[in-house]
């Protein structure tokens, strides 16, 4: 499911045994630009998710959206549904702030 709901958002999901822990890759392209890749870090333990590390841009507000989806998250929801949803959220922000940015530039020149 997890694999599923990353390509779908043009997030890559790469599973790293040696440190038990799953790597999700975004790769955004920008008015035909490449961004990237940024990295969110997730281990999955005792049936909970944990976030261990991420690349994103300051901008992206990745410890409010991981509180909103995952850890004050208390419906019913699988994790699989909960990473879905998080890794969406995450996607638009990136989206929107590099896009912002891009605008920012084209403004300056």
């Amino acid at each position: 499911k997890l694999k599923a709901a990353a390509m779908c958002h043009g997030v890559t999901c790469i599973r790293d045994e040696a440190n038990d822990e799953s790597k999700y890759m975004f790769d955004p392209y920008i008015n035909g630009k490449p961004f990237g890749p940024y990295v969110l870090r997730i281990k999955y333990s005792k049936g909970k998710i944990v976030m261990r590390g991420q690349s994103l841009p300051h901008a992206v507000p990745i410890q409010m959206l991981y509180n909103k989806h995952v850890k004050d998250n208390d419906d019913d929801k699988d994790n699989a549904a909960k990473m879905e949803s998080l890794l969406e959220d995450v996607s638009q922000h990136l989206r929107a702030f590099l896009s912002r940015q891009e605008q920012v530039n084209e403004l300056k020149e």
